[in-house]
């Protein structure tokens, strides 16, 4: 099989892209190569062709489409970090224009080639829910809270609009909630935090107005799981349906914090937390449910959060620390007063 994969280059895209080249899969990667994406992050393989190139960019993605003929395009491609997205307006509006824009680019060239097209988006759409609501599914209502959530609600919202009026095309969605594993840029959390401790530096942990550290809640999810599931909606022969992915494994940032800590041998852990001052509309919690992919994929996340964090630090101590150096430039702040002391 054939299979497009935008923002390939990017964390859970290169992941995608290893796994399904494991599959025996001939795999096209087209990437933009901003901060998010690096080529580093890509194996060698007779089997992977890639291309630089813009979502957005209409005349290039239908010509790279045109010459390679996928059964699929998966959309990675995408603006997508939280702080990134309050750090400006000019921010805000690069956000939307990859985040939606990019995606009505991709609907119009799949609809006119016959082409299927799945969209990867995240659980942000939703909004915030309290710790016991019940987790949302996917007719839950988009109420999202910040400008990188809401690019990505107009994501969803464009291509469904767009395949309302265009019938024909064939598309699927899957929302999931935060990954983890190899090849996250620094920038994010966990690879950020085992970053910072492998520089003998503390961790910053944001902090609300009560002076509590890390109280916001997350389901995370080892990348390799987001990938079987994903990899078993594009087979799947399903269409114009979406998704909820996730583990069920629901900590706080704080406990996330702990864990990963002890993990890298630091049994006085609370003395390697700085508290830093919370970030503007910080969600509390999010949550999905992954009910339906279960019952209609037989779908479920297999890697526990200690096995995932265990290997995931191992690997960006071992065979990712090259990688990790090269990319430490992108483990700075990328919003005002991110990283400053409380």
């Amino acid at each position: 099989m054939k299979i497009f994969i935008t923002g390939g280059a990017g964390f859970i895209g290169s992941n995608f892209t290893r796994y399904c080249l494991s599959k025996g899969e001939r795999v096209f990667v087209y990437d933009a190569l901003t901060y998010a994406g690096h080529k580093e992050s890509l194996p060698e393989d007779r089997n992977l062709i890639f291309e630089q190139g813009d979502i957005c960019n209409y005349d290039k993605v239908k010509r790279c489409l045109e010459t390679f003929v996928p059964k699929v395009v998966i959309n990675f491609a995408a603006e997508t970090h939280v702080d990134r997205s309050l750090s400006g307006l000019k921010q805000a509006f690069e956000f939307m224009r990859t985040n939606h824009n990019g995606v009505l680019v991709l609907a119009q060239v799949c609809n006119e080639l016959g082409i299927y097209l799945h969209q990867v988006s995240t659980d942000e759409i939703f909004g915030e829910i309290g710790a016991s609501g019940l987790s949302f599914m996917e007719d839950s209502p988009y109420k999202p809270n910040n400008p990188y959530a809401v690019s990505k609600a107009a994501g969803e919202m464009g291509l469904l609009s767009f395949a309302r009026s265009n019938p024909k095309l064939r598309w699927t969605i899957s929302n999931c909630t935060d990954n983890y594993g190899p090849y996250q840029s620094p920038e994010k959390v966990i690879p950020r935090f085992i970053s910072k401790v492998l520089n003998n530096e503390k961790v910053p942990l944001y902090t609300n107005e009560k002076g509590e550290a890390g109280t916001n809640i997350r389901d995370w999810i080892y990348v390799i799981d987001h990938c079987e599931a994903l990899y078993k909606i594009i087979t799947s022969g399903i269409y114009k349906e979406k998704f909820c992915i996730s583990s069920g494994e629901e900590l706080t940032n704080l406990e996330l914090t702990k864990k990963l800590l002890l993990l890298m041998g630091k049994k006085n852990w609370m003395e390697w937390i700085l508290k830093v001052k919370d970030r503007p509309g910080h969600d509390f919690r999010y949550s999905l449910s992954a009910s339906k992919t279960y019952a209609v994929l037989g779908w479920r996340a297999k890697t526990k959060i200690h096995k995932g964090l265990k290997a995931t630090i191992g690997w960006y101590k071992k065979e990712g620390r090259g990688w990790l150096d090269k990319m430490i430039e992108y483990s700075g702040d990328v919003r005002d007063e991110q990283s400053k002391s409380i």
